[in-house]
């Protein structure tokens, strides 16, 4: 659906290789289950160095093809018995000839990909490396224009609650050489965070990949992904989709970090030493979290337990600074595993403690969760190709004995039709140290929960393909705001139409149904059923190679029994603009939404600066608008300026404590620079 673009002009490529990006993101977040906390930021960054430095299809590895979540195992085996029946591919063009692959998967590939001779570290030489390496200098600032309560002085003492600016900042820098030799430097501070003692969050990682024996090296902040992200991965991955290649866990055990999420990475070292049959993976991690304490004579000699960990990281007031650094986690851990063509098999095992115990939890539902200073998770997975049927699946248990599983199929049932089972089941005191698996409940601490998961793709004719899931849940246990055994249920149908390379429309219809707990005067809780239906169209029309129009309407019905039906709607127009050989591309969006509670939100992504994203939910009633203006200044120096706006009609405040604005609406302004050398 994507065509592939040629360097014309400089400014004309870097803003089709941007479009190229966003179209990719975009697409795989309306697959995904909206409202998730999917941090889009590793996926971006690869998908834009793909974009600019595209991948060699004859000297690929499966993790480089898995990373660009458009191919299947069983495709990406396919492409391998190809290579290896007919020697290495000539032509992109020869992709058609590849036994599973279509036309639409092709067309998604081919900005992605090219056919070469040369890779890897095998020419590598350091003037090599000083005349091919890319530096990336990137900085952004932001504020919110309307005052926020936080910046207002105290009428007794004349002290502001936020310690620091109005402007939030952002700079990072990125070295890369080919995709062997990674290092990053990233510094931020959020808007009311002070500078007076440098950058709130400071990162930096060094990468090195493919140098022989070692396979990866990680120094500094970097992630992990093993498995189907049971028992270690702290890294991006999907949750339920309707598109099957997002739904099975790529691993690639150690990934450099890039984010600005102050929380999902570690703090060390890590390497994987190894060949193509047999790896092993160790990693050491040491880094302080931002928590809250309380008192217990149980737990803890001197009387102090953490009673929290805060995930926000969020430093602008001093209650917030107070928290900071508070906790010490260490971590280390280990992978072996072995690896013949598309199979794998391996085991896992991480051990985490802490300076200060974590208190046990006195709520109902959160009976079995984890308290204490120590904690070990262990499990073992496999994954393969049988023919044109993917397999995949984990074991992991945790150090009190609960037991967690993950098992998965997909399988290309027809050349136009594919389909993915998964099935899994957390004990309801199951103890995750860092997970990441598709769940209904928390996917990052799975338990409480068994579930099958059933999606179908497939190519009705040419121009009509469809996509749906259904996903069924048993909650064994109590769980929040439900007091007794639950059960959940989620199923989702999509139609796609594309009459040419113009016009793209799909259809979209959600049903879900779940239980809460309703509460009766004089008697007690009991939960009670809660559906949920939702319809969105989504039509996007290019009536010029300058201009693309995308529009949306969507609408989403909640009842919960005994109580009246509450609604919400989402309107919008987007206008996208780019002329040939002109620097200045334009994305406008106008939007009208109502929604009667927090009940009936919705989402849409939303286009931004260059490794941001945006999802927001909309809620209440109003209006929001949004520009995107991208100056080419010089061929290796881009500017964004970013303006968006809520405008309610329901309320005359925005928010709550301390970031509570007096008025209707909130205005957000982004500046960013790039600059590559």
């Amino acid at each position: 659906m994507l065509k592939v673009f040629y360097p014309f002009a400089q400014h004309s490529e870097e803003f089709e290789l941007d479009q190229v990006v966003d179209r990719r993101i975009e697409s795989i977040s309306s697959l995904t289950e909206e409202g998730g906390e999917i941090d889009y930021s590793s996926l971006t960054e690869d998908l834009n160095y793909f974009a600019r430095h595209r991948l060699n299809l004859n000297s690929a590895e499966i993790a480089d093809l898995q990373a660009l979540v458009v191919l299947s195992d069983a495709q990406i085996n396919s492409l391998f018995r190809h290579i290896s029946k007919y020697g290495k591919l000539k032509s992109i063009f020869e992709l058609q000839s590849v036994v599973g692959l279509d036309l639409t998967t092709v067309r998604w590939l081919q900005p992605f990909v090219f056919v070469n001779e040369e890779d890897g570290f095998s020419d590598f030489s350091f003037r090599r490396l000083r005349e091919e390496g890319t530096h990336d200098v990137l900085f952004r600032a932001k504020r919110t224009l309307q005052e926020q309560a936080g910046f207002i002085p105290d009428a007794m003492t004349g002290k502001k609650n936020f310690l620091g600016s109005e402007y939030g900042t952002y700079l990072r820098y990125r070295f890369q050489y080919r995709r062997n030799i990674a290092f990053g430097l990233t510094l931020e501070n959020d808007i009311g965070e002070p500078l007076r003692m440098g950058p709130d969050f400071k990162s930096a990682s060094l990468f090195i990949r493919e140098a022989k024996v070692l396979k990866q090296l990680a120094i500094g902040d970097y992630q992990v992904q093993f498995g189907q992200g049971l028992t270690c991965w702290n890294s991006m991955a999907f949750g339920k989709s309707s598109f099957s290649v997002q739904v099975k866990r790529n691993a690639q055990n150690l990934r450099p970090y890039s984010s600005v999420n102050e929380n999902s990475f570690f703090r060390g070292a890590g390497a994987t030493f190894g060949n193509k049959f047999f790896s092993t993976t160790l990693f050491v991690s040491r880094r302080k979290l931002d928590a809250t304490f309380t008192n217990d004579t149980v737990l803890s000699d001197d009387n102090q337990v953490v009673s929290a960990i805060a995930l926000g990281g969020l430093h602008r007031t001093e209650s917030e600074r107070a928290n900071r650094n508070a906790l010490t986690e260490n971590i280390y851990g280990g992978n072996v595993q072995v690896q013949r063509g598309m199979w794998k098999l391996g085991a896992v095992a991480v051990h985490r403690s802490f300076s200060d115990s974590i208190s046990a939890k006195t709520d109902w539902y959160a009976q079995g969760k984890f308290a204490g200073r120590n904690q070990d998770v262990m499990g073992v997975y496999a994954e393969g190709v049988w023919q044109n049927v993917s397999l995949f699946g984990e074991v992991s248990r945790s150090s009190n004995g609960a037991m967690a599983s993950v098992f998965g199929m997909t399988s290309a049932l027809h050349a136009r039709v594919s389909a993915t089972l998964l099935f899994r089941d957390f004990d309801t005191d199951f103890q995750a140290v860092y997970s990441n698996v598709l769940a209904e409940g928390n996917s990052v601490l799975p338990s409480n929960e068994r579930g099958m998961y059933a999606s179908v793709q497939a190519q009705l004719s040419k121009k009509i393909s469809m996509n749906a899931y259904t996903d069924g849940v048993q909650f064994p246990w109590l769980k929040y705001q439900v007091t007794a055994p639950s059960s959940f249920s989620d199923n989702l149908i999509q139609f796609n139409y594309r009459p040419d390379k113009k016009h793209e429309f799909y259809a979209r219809m959600r049903f879900r149904r779940t239980s809460i707990d309703k509460s009766v005067l004089n008697r007690i809780d009991f939960p009670v059923d809660k559906l949920s239906q939702q319809i969105r169209l989504n039509f996007i029309f290019s009536p010029t190679e300058s201009l693309k129009l995308h529009s949306r309407i969507e609408l989403v019905k909640t009842n919960e029994e005994g109580l009246p039906t509450e609604t919400g709607y989402l309107v919008f127009q987007d206008v996208i603009w780019k002329k040939m050989n002109v620097p200045v591309s334009v994305t406008i969006r106008y939007a009208l939404f109502q929604s009667d509670t927090w009940n009936a939100r919705l989402y849409a992504y939303e286009n931004d600066v260059l490794y941001s994203y945006s999802i927001p939910a909309y809620y209440g009633k109003g209006a929001r608008i949004y520009g995107i203006f991208k100056f080419d200044v010089r061929r290796n120096i881009d500017v964004w300026f970013r303006i968006a706006q809520w405008t309610y009609t329901d309320r005359d405040f925005i928010s709550s404590g301390n970031s509570m604005i007096s008025g209707f609406r909130k205005t957000d302004c982004t500046l960013q620079m790039r600059m590559q050398f």
